[in-house]
């Protein structure tokens, strides 16, 4: 393998463009990760909200009964 000051210009250069254009791929999939994971994480949050919805329903029905009693 060549010392970096004996690469020709030409090879140096593509080197230089292929580490660059790596750079982006690794930046694009990074950006790509996280927002798949701010989505996911916003999907749960949605999911959650629903469900405690659902618990406030349920204790509600049990805590009252058909003729509107406490039964607790």
């Amino acid at each position: 393998m060549p010392r970096r000051d004996e690469v020709p210009y030409a090879e140096d250069v593509l080197f230089r463009e292929r580490l660059l254009e790596a750079q982006r791929t690794a930046e694009r999939s990074r950006l790509v990760r996280a927002l798949r994971a701010r989505r996911r994480a916003e999907v749960a949050a949605r999911r959650a909200e629903r469900l405690a919805a659902r618990a406030e329903l349920a204790v509600a029905a049990v805590t009252t009964g058909a003729d509107g009693a406490v039964t607790a």
